[in-house]
């Protein structure tokens, strides 16, 4: 069994994760700040967040077992679908 310390330290960097990704969606819709320089460095974030998100999973994949991962594996794969597109 793994510590719950250890879930909740991951947890909070999904979460930390997750808001990334929201902040970077919110200033991709402004369509009033599209220059090439802010675009390249919002690719430049993205980058960043997919390898902290591998980074994440390949944690909780260490971490946790395999009813553990399944409570928040959908949790995951919203991250990743949110950071995919």
């Amino acid at each position: 069994m793994t510590s719950e310390t250890e879930i909740t330290t991951l947890n909070r960097k999904r979460g930390n994760i997750k808001s990334q990704i929201t902040k970077l969606a919110n200033a991709v819709m402004d369509k009033a700040e599209h220059s090439i320089p802010k675009l390249q460095a919002q690719l430049d974030v993205v980058s960043k967040l997919q390898e902290k998100f591998e980074l994440l999973k390949n944690d909780y994949y260490k971490i946790t077992n395999q009813t553990e991962f399944a409570e928040v594996e959908s949790s995951l794969d919203s991250v990743e679908d949110d950071l995919l597109n």
